[in-house]
């Protein structure tokens, strides 16, 4: 695990965070947070997917070409956007990997809020606007929510 506070210039991060924080930007619904979610729970969220299956799926994924050139991916698997909805007490979400075969992950938080990941030893990463964490998503982890802030945002890539 790795944590750069102000990871992106201000003027390239903040051109991201308009882009993805606007009325305009096109969210979709998950009514499962992962495969390890317990179906009594129902507890959802929104994503974005820019890039999946060797094929960019988003008008918007050049809004992230900095982004990726400063973590110096070498290829993609998977680069999403996530808003995880606030809610009256942070609810931890079911730990889970994101893929079962050794690679890179970062997460890019795009507001601070009171929510944040929780690593497979129990440390929890606060989410801190441009702040990004960099772990192995091939390791248990899990998302929250917030309780202070409108939702929580944030940018994650899955890469070699």
């Amino acid at each position: 695990m790795n944590i750069r506070k102000n990871f992106l210039p201000i003027e390239t991060f903040n051109s991201i965070k308009e882009v993805i924080i606007s009325s305009g930007f096109p969210w979709f619904f998950k009514e499962e947070l992962n495969n390890n979610q317990n179906k009594k729970d129902l507890s959802s969220y929104l994503t974005h997917t820019f890039y999946l299956n060797n094929n960019i799926n988003s008008n918007e994924f050049n809004i992230l070409t900095s982004f990726l050139e400063a973590i110096e991916a070498k290829a993609l698997l998977r680069v999403v956007a996530n808003f995880y909805f606030k809610t009256d007490k942070v609810i931890q979400h079911s730990m889970h990997i994101d893929y079962n075969f050794p690679h890179k992950g970062v997460l890019l938080s795009l507001n601070t809020c009171d929510g944040g990941t929780i690593l497979e030893n129990g440390t929890k990463v606060d989410s801190v606007e441009n702040t990004a964490l960099f772990f192995d998503p091939s390791k248990l982890h899990a998302s929250t929510s917030t309780t202070n802030a409108k939702g929580r945002f944030n940018i994650l890539v899955n890469y070699f």
